[in-house]
């Protein structure tokens, strides 16, 4: 009996085993390419940012934003490790330390306080809710201790016109606008396969979010959505659709020959990309706003593919990354150096993860 039942044992714990193996556990799922910044020897000492998530609200009647903490933190790797900004020059707010009383100070003394006239680049990200006041139609940042009882006031919301104001009161040399969210009262949350709705008791509202990028000395304003729609969530990739597309433009996705990301690459690229995935996520319209004084712009300058130029090859091979090199040099993978290489010379790389 104990011998029969042993093998019982042994047999129960070979079917656990072949069951887990055929799953994913979430620490696998969670990492993609675009939590892995593209590594560059960019530098501006000068540069300041404020990086703004708020994934779980203080009011449990407000939807959560299940991806917003995780966009804000890849979005502050980015900011060090491709465009150059010095980690004690970008400040990082998510969840309760995103309050109201906590963000206007931030913007108005902190950021200030960083900002060296004339030679500073200014960058803030939000990835949260907006909402609008159905009775004026403006539209807020909404901090993580708001009341959705009540509709968005100056003392319990941030205004857009105070946000925007705050911003072109600084002596930068340049600021960038990043709004992953919506200004419908709407969320992408699943509440019943419905979306939730951000003021407690309301329908959707409509507002007309102003060219605020105008009012910007320099100013490029990158909005995730138009009026009237829902900032929807990339869920396989665990992002919002526009802070996952702007982190894969900036890994050279939407790159020129010579590497560079401009301003208009960018809003064609996001103008693409966002739209489709939108539709064949949730089959819904989003069209990403990107608002600038020069379109010209050059956000990042990015090292030169050698797939792109021509100067290595990629063959395809089942779980393996195999490239011959057609010219001598370093071979940088994920920012990762793999080491010199001759002309010629096949890296050969097995085992490579999904995603």
């Amino acid at each position: 009996r104990a011998s029969i039942a042993l093998c019982v044992f042994i047999f129960c714990l070979g079917m656990v085993a072949i069951l887990l193996s055929g799953q994913t556990s979430p620490s696998q799922t969670s990492v993609t390419s675009s939590d892995r910044p593209l590594k560059t020897t960019a530098r501006k000492p000068d540069a300041v940012a404020v990086v703004i998530g708020i994934s779980h609200y203080q009011n449990p009647n407000v939807p959560e934003v299940e991806f917003a903490v995780r966009d804000a933190e890849a979005m502050r790797d980015m900011l060090v490790q491709t465009l150059g900004y010095p980690s004690a020059n970008v400040f990082l707010a998510t969840d309760a330390d995103a309050s109201l009383a906590q963000l206007k100070p931030l913007m108005r003394q902190e950021l200030k306080a960083k900002v060296r006239p004339g030679k500073s680049d200014v960058f803030v990200y939000f990835s949260g809710h907006g909402a609008p006041n159905a009775d004026t139609h403006e539209g807020f940042l909404i901090p993580w201790d708001y009341n959705p009882n009540y509709h968005p006031s100056s003392d319990s919301a941030y205004p857009l016109k105070e946000f925007y104001a705050d911003l072109a009161s600084l002596p930068a040399r340049s600021v960038t606008v990043v709004l992953d969210a919506c200004f419908s009262g709407q969320s992408d949350a699943r509440r019943g396969g419905k979306g939730g709705m951000v003021l407690k008791d309301a329908s959707p509202a409509y507002i007309e979010v102003e060219n605020s990028a105008m009012n910007l000395p320099n100013g490029l304003v990158i909005a995730a959505t138009g009026p009237q729609e829902i900032a929807t969530w990339d869920r396989p990739h665990q992002h919002g659709l526009l802070t996952y597309y702007m982190l894969q433009a900036l890994r050279g996705e939407a790159a020129d020959e010579q590497g560079r990301v401009t301003v208009e690459r960018l809003k064609e690229y996001l103008q693409e990309k966002v739209p489709q995935a939108a539709e064949e996520a949730r089959h819904r319209k989003q069209t990403p706003q990107v608002v600038a004084w020069d379109a010209s712009q050059v956000l990042a300058q990015l090292p030169l593919s050698a797939i792109k130029t021509g100067q290595a090859v990629v063959e395809q091979s089942y779980g393996s990354l195999r490239i011959t090199l057609l010219t001598g040099g370093d071979l940088y993978i994920d920012g990762v150096n793999e080491g010199p290489f001759q002309a010629g010379q096949v890296f050969n790389a097995r085992q490579i993860p999904a995603g």
